[in-house]
């Protein structure tokens, strides 16, 4: 039978308001290191561990990916949340202004509308997201994937 568990990762600095230099490294904080290990009595042995790039995520794998060993462990890098904001309205940024950022970008309404040339635009997001759907779709057995948001 086949199981696809999608897990967010636990608690980060950056879910509790804290500044942060870059989005691929903030850390979770010691509720989230909590979190992490009661997965690992909440869920079957897993087949497959899936695990996105950032190090939030592949903290919160972490415990699983100890708890059993002989599963099989996946980077993807393209499950990750949607990245469309230039860094520097992100980065060492405090929790409101960032959010003022996003609304700007977010009242645009413009799906093809790129904050910066690094970053997706919204139809490029949702391009990745049905390609990870048709990858998803394939996998076979207990699946529990690690991701930013679920998607």
């Amino acid at each position: 039978m086949k199981k696809i568990f999608l897990i967010r990762h636990a608690e980060s600095y950056s879910n509790i308001g804290e500044i942060h230099l870059h989005t691929n490294n903030v850390k979770i904080t010691e509720i989230g290191i909590k979190q992490s290990h009661l997965l690992t009595k909440k869920l079957e042995k897993p087949d497959k561990i899936i695990f996105s790039k950032y190090l939030r995520t592949i903290k919160t794998a972490e415990p699983m990916m100890k708890k059993h060993p002989d599963s099989e462990f996946n980077l993807w890098l393209d499950i990750h949340e949607f990245d469309y904001l230039n860094k520097n309205k992100k980065i060492n940024t405090d929790f409101e202004t960032y959010r003022n950022h996003a609304k700007d970008y977010w009242l645009k309404c413009d799906p093809y509308y790129y904050d910066d040339k690094e970053k997706e635009n919204f139809k490029d997001f949702v391009d990745r997201v049905n390609k990870v759907i048709l990858k998803i779709k394939k996998l076979k057995g207990v699946n529990i994937i690690f991701s930013m948001v679920c998607l």
